[in-house]
């Protein structure tokens, strides 16, 4: 069995997230494996969410007990916020250079981990969580940690500050917003918002729900463009076609990689 989840434990009712062992979590190595159990049969499961996912749905023999390794998604962060150091900042900056200053200024900074600490933000008011990065550096100096250095099996931990409002989406807006661009990551969001005449939106993942539609509309929003990893396409169609009629118009934009990681001149050429 290629899961490493016996003789841990799980409560009765709770649930986790990990790596799923047919797909591998994607290039980015996602935790997209919600791991549950069925209340008809007592029998563990784990359901990956990717849409190319060979084979989402496993029955985890052998498991009575587990208490996930990962960081559930109720979990609120209690370490330290700092600003970004001039040469974390530097770095951001040439690694995102479709992002400006101001926006990277929401970035805050984790001493003890060296990783970057991103708001979850609403319309208007405070952050409502943060997501904790662990970037990999282009150069061997740069003093952000991988996610090798912290044991991690994903690239990001999110943390909520209401254990019961978890399905949140970040908003970058855009003054002269034509419309929500819908992406997976924060960073993504923020590209759109500061290239693009677009409100960019982070799904915070791939999925979408009763929720976080209401969350649109409430905010204004009134024509969406979809655009997901290009590994998450078929998903980005099913979404546009569950959801669309809540929304005055619906795009599916297929990227060839994530807005954070276009060069200005992309962005800007990009047609939605």
């Amino acid at each position: 069995m290629d899961y490493d989840l016996t003789n841990v434990k799980l409560l009765v009712g709770s649930g986790g997230r990990t790596q799923c062992p047919a797909c591998k979590g994607g290039r980015s190595g996602e935790l997209s494996c919600n791991v549950f159990q069925d209340q008809s049969t007592g029998n563990w499961l784990s359901k990956c969410h990717r849409a190319g996912c060979p084979k989402p749905l496993h029955v985890l023999e052998g498991l009575i007990e587990w208490e996930p390794q990962v960081v559930l998604r109720d979990r609120s962060y209690k370490g330290p916020i700092l600003a970004l150091p001039l040469d974390v900042f530097g770095w951001c900056q040439q690694q995102w250079p479709c992002i400006g200053n101001a926006t990277l200024d929401t970035i805050k900074f984790n001493p003890d981990n060296n990783t970057l600490l991103l708001p979850i933000r609403p319309v208007v008011g405070k952050s409502q969580g943060w997501v904790e990065k662990a970037a990999s550096p282009n150069w061997k100096d740069c003093p952000l940690a991988k996610p090798s250095d912290l044991g991690w099996p994903n690239k990001v931990k999110n943390y909520y500050n209401d254990p019961e409002q978890t399905q949140l989406l970040s908003w970058y807006q855009s003054q002269q917003s034509l419309a929500a661009v819908l992406v997976e990551d924060q960073l993504s969001a923020m590209a759109v918002a500061d290239s693009r005449e677009y409100t960019g939106v982070a799904l915070l993942g791939t999925g979408i729900n009763q929720n976080k539609v209401s969350q649109l509309q409430q905010g204004g929003i009134r024509d969406i463009i979809i655009a997901l990893d290009a590994d998450a396409t078929t998903q980005a169609f099913s979404m546009a076609s569950r959801w669309g009629m809540a929304f005055n118009s619906v795009k599916v934009s297929i990227l060839p990689k994530d807005f954070k990681d276009f060069t200005p001149d992309e962005l800007t050429d990009w047609r939605f």
